[in-house]
Parts: structure tokens; C-alpha cells; sequence
């Protein structure tokens, strides 16, 4: 079964970051019920620890800063927590996030899958990984694709 990378940033939208976990919980549940290997997952973030996710609710991540990157599995990066276009600008400019950007350019350079939910999209799109491409985000956000 596949492994899992689940990439936090500061302030990620606690339902994405909750639901993502849940489901892969529930494909573990039922991979077990069937006696076949369910997925595993790790959650991690740029300088690790305790993350606030967009509620105040916490959430303890390993750290990416200085380690070497995993070189299999899924990325799944859950959307980021903001609520309008500027907010989106200064955001990506974070430096947590500018440091996620260049690790997904790099990743993807190496073959490995990545996925965005909601406004993490932008991410990719910050990575030069859209270019020429479609992707689906919420209307509001789509001029800064």
C-alpha cells in the first residue's frame, strides 16, 4: 500500500488537515477488515513540532528543515488557511511557505506525486508546477493561479 507524506504549514485549515487524516484512517480500517495492508502516513512540516492549525487546534508534526527528504510516497499538502486574495499573497511570501515551494519543485523533479487541497494548490502553482496546466481551487483564488 502506499505511504502517505502529509506536508503542514502554520495555520493550515484544520478541516482539510482533520478530514485527509480521516480518511486515510477509515482506508486503513477497512484495508484491515480485509486483511490487506492499509496506507501509512507520516505528517510533517518545514521546522517540525507542534503545529496551530487555523481553529488554535494543535498538532505535532516531524520536521523537513535539514533532513533528507523521503524518496517514496504521496504528498498531500492540505489547504492553508486563508480567507482572501491578500491574505493569499502575504501568505506564500511566509517564509515557511516560500521553504515548501522549492522542497515540492524538488520533489517533483524527482518523480514523487503531490497533492493540494483547497488553497494549497497555490503552492504548487508558487513551485512553477501549474504552468500549462488545469487545476481546480475555489473561484475567489483562481487570478492568483
Amino acid at each position: 500500500m502506499t505511504t502517505f507524506n502529509i506536508l503542514l504549514l502554520d495555520g493550515a485549515y484544520a478541516s482539510s488537515v482533520a478530514l485527509t487524516i480521516d480518511i486515510l484512517s477509515a482506508s486503513a480500517a477497512i484495508a484491515s477488515g480485509m486483511k490487506l495492508q492499509g496506507p501509512r502516513w507520516k505528517v510533517y512540516s518545514i521546522s517540525g513540532g507542534d503545529m496551530q492549525l487555523s481553529n488554535g487546534l494543535r498538532t505535532s508534526s516531524h520536521a523537513l528543515a535539514g533532513k533528507r527528504l523521503p524518496k517514496s510516497g504521496v504528498w498531500l499538502i492540505p489547504g492553508i488557511g486563508i480567507t482572501s486574495a491578500d491574505m493569499a499573497q502575504a501568505r506564500l511570501a511566509k517564509p515557511d511557505v516560500l521553504a515548501a515551494s522549492v522542497m515540492l519543485a524538488k520533489l517533483h523533479s524527482r518523480g514523487i506525486s503531490l497533492c493540494a487541497s483547497c488553497s494549497a494548490v497555490l503552492l504548487l502553482a508558487q513551485a512553477g508546477l501549474l504552468a500549462g496546466k488545469r487545476a481546480t481551487i475555489a473561484w475567489w483564488l483562481a487570478p492568483l493561479l
